[in-house]
């Protein structure tokens, strides 16, 4: 009973941690996305394997792949040739979903058609991360005291400045990053309640293992 007693009394002020937590995550995300200039890593040398599978080249007087150290270029000229040393993974497919957004505002008159500002990039990356640890939030709904660990840890490691300063670029770190921690953090419910995980639930871990 005294447990039970503690518990109710710690509620709100884990409420409380949870939301200082949050508003953190969000003021270190925000202050990265819309820091002037740009804030990021983003030397085009590196990023050639993913930005060639786009069609994507910075828009500044030198060859597609040639470094870029005033780096990061603010925008990328889009429908270019594919680079013979393009790799396929998981940051491609997250650099064409920012390129779809790019497209549908220019089909809608909000952009500059022919270019694509990486700060979008950035955006989509920052979104796709809230949402992962929305999720991972949501499943620890039953244990309050580990879904606060998950909060802080997600306000001061996954979205330190050092890490999100990867969000606007084309590296493999921040897939690599966002896939770990989905990793680890998808099967502790399972592992808690003590139950077997749902074939959907399988296979969504088995694709971000792969990812």
């Amino acid at each position: 009973m005294s447990t039970v007693n503690f518990e109710r009394r710690s509620a709100p002020i884990q409420r409380l941690l949870w939301w200082l937590a949050l508003l953190l995550l969000c003021a270190r995300l925000g202050f990265v996305l819309t820091h002037q200039p740009l804030a990021g890593f983003a030397n085009q040398f590196d990023m050639l394997r993913n930005t060639g599978c786009l069609g994507l080249q910075p828009l500044v007087d030198a060859a597609p792949g040639a470094a870029t150290p005033q780096a990061p270029v603010s925008r990328y000229q889009t429908g270019m040739p594919r680079d013979p040393s393009c790799l396929y993974g998981t940051e491609v497919l997250i650099g064409g979903v920012a390129l779809g957004l790019d497209r549908a505002g220019d089909a809608l008159g909000l952009g500059e058609p022919g270019s694509m500002p990486l700060r979008l990039v950035g955006w989509t990356k920052a979104l796709l991360l809230l949402l992962a640890l929305g999720v991972v939030d949501r499943s620890l709904r039953r244990w309050p005291s580990l879904r606060l660990i998950h909060a802080w840890v997600a306000a001061l490691i996954l979205v330190d400045p050092f890490n999100s300063l990867y969000l606007a670029g084309f590296y493999t770190e921040f897939a690599a990053l966002l896939s770990a921690c989905l990793a680890l953090m998808l099967p502790l419910p399972w592992l808690l309640a003590g139950r077997a995980p749902s074939v959907s639930a399988l296979l969504t871990w088995g694709l971000v293992l792969a990812a």
